[in-house]
């Protein structure tokens, strides 16, 4: 027998008031004779996930369970990293003779439904476990295997989740476009991101970055300092390419990123064919390179800025005159368990190739404080260490240098590496050669939060107006016909159809959702009313997580008597609340009271032109 049942009510795409993510409904059955143990049990599970006590509040166990429930939710959420940005909550309880059912709220991520319908079944059957099982091994594999699977939900790539997070952060909008592409930003403010490739990336600028040979031959024509290379495809072409070239060599793969299949610094024809073999992937032409001594650099650019640097050095570890090379990396590796940066060192075939190039083998126990050098590429997906650097102490010329190799390449985001023996000199007087471009680079958590600065405008945001009552159509169609004498463009959601700047729009959407959807989707879109006349259209959730401006206008008695629903209106208004009703007062410092009489076009576009005025002030600062 199941103690705990979970049923799907409903799917909202839209955000529910007081939730920055799309939401499951979800009807959540306990049967009436779960015993105390049972809810230590589930208590005590719960405090070990997170590692910290849960405090629970002064309630029957029909709301203690289900308020676990819910937290079990946003635990295994926070556990996968999974970009969610609002916790689960109880919407209604209901108690009969033999269960409790509690309908709850429970986020999801933007871009999956099935991470959310999957972490819901998962709980559920967790603490059915709880219940009937004390097989404590049992339940802990359960626990591995609810991580692992939201897991698989998330986007492709750690720069993704790191955006959106930052986003969130940033009280930016997000919103799901396909795949791994999103919007940040509402309307005019929109940018489309995959990534680290914008709507302003072009595709050719991409192929050449990504070609290595390619990119390299286009920096030479342009005057930048890059390596001499060669092309080849068998091995034979190889030894003769490395007697022109001569050591050291450096073997790259043409097309893959992260330091994959690149070996540097081969002094000897011993390591170059096994290194060939390890870069050539389906026969595919690899590059020689003349390899260059100095330190690695990243310099990171934005529309035309220097914003982040990083040093790299490669994978490696430092003697302690106690372990010998093999435990020092497994210790090594056992540090990075839990770093977001750092990837183990692998014991493969070039690491086995360095040290004995450094005439030691796996077992030796190096001497204190002695560098093993285990990769040849600085690379931190091979294990390598990477550094931030004060943009403050890098040379201009090299700043310079970074901007004008990302603007000849046409890329508006650029990785730009730097060989240098030291940044703080000018690549012009010092051996310095630019070693690659991503135009996809890899962004350092640290670092999100200033790249999505540089693209997106303020917050992203353009001053919504949310009407809530009856509200005559006329009217506000006029003060858009009326926008030329206001100086702005306004778009308008209405029960009676979609305008936008001004104009009426044939749309195939339904619902205030899916039309404001359109509508903050839309670059000509910069400011928006949304007038609402049913409690449906309120509780089906909107596009927008936040308005500017709220006005209650001779507003519906199921909203005003509803003290849960209103205390949640009013707090999504970031500026004023106007209340326009000759018989409801309502105690906020937020709400300015006007007699239902007052509700008109002039006071509307006074409104209208406080956001647009505020908004200006935001632009100009940006």
């Amino acid at each position: 027998m199941q103690m705990f049942r979970s049923e799907i009510k409903k799917l909202t795409n839209g955000f529910l008031l007081g939730f920055n993510d799309p939401t499951i409904q979800v009807s959540f059955h306990s049967d009436k004779s779960i015993n105390h143990q049972t809810i230590t049990n589930l208590i005590q599970l719960l405090q070990n996930i997170n590692q910290k006590p849960f405090s629970l509040p002064q309630a029957n166990k029909g709301i203690i369970i289900p308020l676990i429930f819910c937290r079990l939710i946003d635990s295994f959420y926070k556990q996968a990293n999974m970009p969610v940005f609002s916790q689960s909550a109880i919407s209604l309880v209901q108690i009969n003779h033999s269960a409790e059912q509690v309908l709850l709220d429970i986020p999801r991520p933007i871009f999956s439904v099935p991470s959310g319908l999957h972490i819901i079944q998962a709980c559920t059957e967790l603490m059915n476990l709880v219940a009937t099982s004390p097989d404590k091994q049992k339940i802990q594999m359960h626990l591995s295997k609810i991580v692992q699977a939201q897991r698989i939900f998330l986007p492709i790539g750690k720069n993704v989740s790191r955006i959106l997070n930052s986003a969130h952060r940033l009280n930016i909008p997000i919103y799901h476009l396909h795949s791994n592409t999103f919007q940040l930003g509402m309307g005019r403010f929109g940018r489309w991101l995959d990534s680290s490739i914008s709507d302003a990336t072009a595709q050719i600028s991409l192929d050449i970055a990504n070609n290595k040979a390619i990119c390299s031959t286009f920096l030479r024509k342009c005057g930048f300092p890059v390596a001499q290379h060669i092309l080849c495809k068998k091995e034979e072409e190889v030894i003769k390419a490395a007697e022109k070239l001569g050591f050291p060599i450096v073997i790259k793969p043409l097309d893959r990123d992260r330091g994959d299949g690149v070996t540097a610094d081969i002094r000897d024809q011993k390591r170059l064919l096994p290194a060939f073999l390890r870069a050539q992937k389906n026969k595919q032409p690899v590059m020689l390179e003349k390899f260059y001594e100095g330190r690695d650099y990243r310099l990171q650019v934005v529309n035309g800025i220097v914003y982040w640097a990083t040093n790299r050095s490669s994978a490696g570890v430092y003697g302690d005159g106690i372990h010998s090379i093999k435990e020092l990396i497994h210790i090594e590796n056992t540090k990075r368990v839990n770093s977001p940066v750092l990837k183990n060192i692998q014991l493969d075939e070039e690491a086995y190739e360095l040290i004995e190039q450094q005439a030691l083998s796996i077992d030796d126990i190096p001497s204190n404080n002695h560098f093993i050098k285990l990769k040849s590429a600085a690379n931190v997906d091979k294990g390598g260490y990477r550094v931030p650097v004060d943009l403050s102490v890098i040379h201009k010329d090299n700043i310079q240098l970074a901007i004008d190799v990302a603007n000849a390449l046409q890329l508006d985001i650029a990785g730009i590496d730097l060989i240098t023996p030291d940044i703080t000199q000018s690549w012009k007087t010092s051996p310095s050669i630019i070693c690659e471009v991503n135009g996809r680079p890899m962004i350092g958590e640290e670092a999100i939060e200033t790249f999505l600065k540089n693209i997106i405008l303020g917050n992203g945001r353009i001053p919504i107006t949310l009407i809530v009552g009856e509200c005559d159509t006329q009217m506000l169609t006029s003060l858009m016909s009326d926008e030329l004498s206001i100086d702005i463009k306004i778009s308008m959601i209405s029960p009676d159809g979609i305008w936008i700047n001004g104009s009426q729009v044939t749309s195939m959407n339904q619902g205030v959702f899916n039309q404001s959807l359109e509508l903050l989707l839309k670059r000509e879109t910069e400011n928006l009313i949304v007038n609402i006349k049913s409690m449906s259209e309120l509780m089906d959730g909107f596009a927008f997580n936040r308005v500017t401006n709220l006005v209650l206008a001779n507003p519906l008695k199921s909203i005003i008597e509803n003290k849960s629903v209103l205390e949640k209106l009013l707090s999504i208004a970031d500026d004023k609340v106007y209340l326009f009703s000759d018989n409801i007062k309502l105690m906020n410092e937020k709400i300015i009271h006007h007699p239902s009489k007052d509700f008109s076009i002039t006071l509307i576009r006074k409104v209208i032109m406080s956001s647009h005025d505020n908004q200006m002030n935001i632009e100009s600062k940006g």
